[in-house]
């Protein structure tokens, strides 16, 4: 006989994610994405014009950022990706006020990373992510389901439930 806290394993955009979820949850997965063109314009802000009064030195830090900055998007428009960071959280919607869940912060000029495991707490108004390697809280407003690092918002998300349909356990 089943009892009502059988689990479900599930597999996403090839990373490997594991996590339990009673058999009345609603699993999904929050995708936040930084826009490449916006997070462009944000990134050459800091570092051009110091940049700039260095006599665009090539040896100068902010310099070697602003290049590097540039590679990044060049590559990641090469790949026609329209997002330059993209954080990837599975959640169960029944547990948002002290729950757990899984997290990835992915660069789309890098490797995927793996699913790290995450505190989620919640107000009426914003969701918010905490224990894994970044270090600092990410959140998300609930309304427009605008995201980003402390009181930043500069991601929009998009939610998608989590087909378990086939899931044997």
């Amino acid at each position: 006989m089943y009892s009502h806290h059988a689990g479900w394993t599930i597999a996403l955009y090839s990373h490997s994610c594991f996590i339990a979820f009673s058999a009345y949850s609603e699993p999904k997965v929050l995708i936040c994405e930084h826009d490449l063109d916006d997070w462009a314009k944000d990134y050459f802000g800091l570092f051009e014009e110091d940049c700039a009064k260095s006599g665009n030195d090539s040896e100068n830090f902010k310099c070697k950022s602003l290049a590097q900055a540039q590679r990044e998007v060049e590559f990641c428009k090469i790949l026609n990706l329209d997002w330059s960071h993209q954080i990837l959280i599975v959640l169960d919607t029944e547990k948002l006020d002290s729950g757990f869940g899984e997290m990835s912060f992915n660069q789309c000029y890098k490797e995927a990373s793996i699913f790290e495991k995450v505190a989620i707490s919640s107000t009426p108004f914003v969701i918010s992510i905490s224990g894994h390697s970044r270090g600092a809280m990410w959140n998300i407003d609930r309304k427009t389901l605008l995201s980003g690092w402390g009181d930043r918002r500069t991601a929009q998300c998009k939610i998608k439930a989590i087909d378990t349909s086939e899931n044997q356990l």
